[in-house]
């Protein structure tokens, strides 16, 4: 089935367009509530993916380390074209859109999540098509498009806010539901900045030091504060994570923390293989998105091992998962995956991303934006059915 897979891609075509599949799986993943994982099935590789990374084993990475060592013909069946074309076109995706898809989330939210969920809308038809349409198929729709709304409307930040006081003046900063905010502030004021995280109108922190192009954290019970600052010329600006951790925080102590970390790690890369949640925001809810940040940061060997060890195990047992699933239920897993797209339009619905009531002219530029969406998507595929990409390994 694997070797099956490369063959399918072998002409530098299918691998040229396996990659700019790859690129917007990788672009998708800078933004919030848009998965990987649904690029993939909107594009039509999510069961090549699936299949193929659930080839992976040891006994096929044995096998093939041998034929390597052996030079002998490789005997494995884990598709290496496909994989390695496709992280390729993931990794470019990232690097080279890790600027520009933020700045157009910073500045024009409202409209560029538009975009997406016209996009997201219109790609629904995708995996119902390829479900039957009896009772059970449409109950599985419901049942998961209710549970994606429901995580997709935790704000475990609701009630959180930063206020900074410089030289008397008061000015209230947002944080979003990752846990995120950010301000600018003129260079020669940074001395008299103060920071306070506050709950509910109840100071939590006050933080009133400050080094330009440093980043520190601080931990107070579950709560902890991530800050980085950067210097321009004439402003600094300062970027924080605020993470707050659940019940399970108190297994954070000795050989548990790690245990833990692995136990999020399988959790959160398992969400972001399925099409509608965001793995970031696994983490967030958590409360490990600012620790993995800071492990980031502080080249934290051991947290870091351990998160990676954490989503590789997550992935390749998962998949194993879904390829089941796939074989035996097919119509049932394309039920579940359109409940998974139709749940995620809560997380990028655009009226979450406006902080006034949008005006006429604004709602109808955000429709058409929308109809962009799903024009894009139409055109995609119709470019799809004349170049003929591979069919789904089923």
């Amino acid at each position: 089935m694997s070797n099956h897979i490369d063959k399918e891609y072998k002409s530098i075509k299918a691998k040229l367009i396996l990659f700019f599949k790859g690129f917007s799986m990788g672009a998708a993943d800078i933004i919030p509530g848009v998965s990987g994982g649904t690029i993939a099935l909107i594009s039509g590789i999510y069961e090549h993916l699936i299949f193929a990374l659930s080839s992976i084993n040891a006994k096929e990475v044995i096998q093939f380390l041998k034929s390597l060592i052996r030079k002998s013909q490789n005997k494995h069946n884990i598709p290496f074209v496909f994989l390695i074309t496709l992280v390729a076109g993931i990794s470019t995706g990232i690097l080279s859109m890790s600027r520009i898809i933020p700045f157009f989330m910073e500045e024009y939210p409202f409209y560029t999540y538009s975009l997406f969920f016209g996009l997201i809308l219109f790609s629904i038809f995708i995996p119902y098509k390829k479900m039957e349409h009896g009772i059970i198929e449409y109950i599985l729709i419901i049942v998961f498009a209710i549970i994606i709304f429901f995580i997709t409307s935790i704000n475990p930040y609701k009630n959180f806010y930063i206020q900074i006081e410089i030289s008397d003046q008061i000015k209230t900063i947002k944080i979003d539901d990752s846990g995120k905010f950010q301000f600018i502030i003129p260079a020669n004021q940074a001395e008299n900045l103060t920071i306070y995280l506050q709950k509910n109108q109840k100071n939590l922190l006050t933080i009133t030091t400050f080094e330009p192009d440093k980043h520190f954290s601080i931990e107070q019970d579950s709560i902890s504060l991530f800050l980085r600052t950067k210097s321009h010329q004439e402003f600094l600006e300062v970027k924080g994570n605020l993470s707050q951790k659940g019940f399970f925080y108190i297994l954070e102590k000795g050989i548990g923390k790690y245990i833990w970390i692995f136990f999020v790690a399988s959790i959160a890369i398992c969400a972001m293989i399925l099409p509608g949640i965001s793995g970031a925001y696994i983490l967030v809810l958590f409360g490990e998105y600012q620790n993995i940040l800071k492990a980031l940061y502080e080249k934290q060997i051991d947290i870091l091992f351990v998160f990676i060890l954490g989503i590789v195990t997550g992935i390749l047992s998962f998949v194993r998962l879904l390829k089941y699933l796939l074989q035996k239920y097919h119509s049932y897993t394309m039920a579940a995956l359109t409940g998974f797209l139709v749940g995620s339009l809560n997380k990028i619905f655009p009226g979450r991303y406006i902080d006034h009531k949008p005006e006429t002219n604004e709602i109808l530029i955000a429709i058409f934006i929308a109809f962009v969406g799903g024009i894009l998507l139409f055109l995609l595929e119709k470019l799809s059915q004349k170049i003929g990409d591979p069919e789904p390994p089923i």
